[in-house]
């Protein structure tokens, strides 16, 4: 099976989130590391037509690669409207070393944050003093 396939479906397994969080997201982490510039190519186009959950697991999976490919994901998924999916790539943003926030970025996150309310937005403020 191809690299985005089996990405693919682990990703769209419905499991409980402790086995995805001990199990499975390493193995998606793995799978990405494989990836080759049509699995991104594949990723880039099929995101916004997934599920939420989906789009939450991508951005768990994707943030300890270095390729490029990540942090350009990683800051589409910061701007979508579903919070729990941009809180998702906003964790994994910050996670990533030699991350620094864009104009955008800093847009994105101010958003997001109004959206959140101050209770739910502390790793968000973190980012915005980087």
């Amino acid at each position: 099976m191809a690299s985005f396939e089996a990405f693919d479906a682990v990703l769209a397994t419905p499991m409980p989130a402790d086995h995805w969080n001990d199990v499975e997201v390493v193995r998606a982490s793995e799978l990405v590391e494989g990836f080759d510039a049509a699995d991104w190519e594949l990723v880039r186009k099929s995101w916004p037509l997934r599920p939420s959950a989906w789009q939450i697991r991508l951005a768990d999976a994707i943030f300890g690669t270095a390729a490029t490919e990540a942090t350009e994901l990683l800051r589409e998924l910061l701007r979508v409207e579903a919070d729990e999916v941009a809180s998702a790539a906003a964790d994994s943003l910050f996670a990533r070393d030699g991350w620094s926030a864009s104009p955008d970025d800093r847009r994105a996150l101010q958003r997001l944050r109004a959206r959140l309310g101050p209770a739910r937005s502390g790793v968000i403020d973190r980012m915005l003093l980087r």
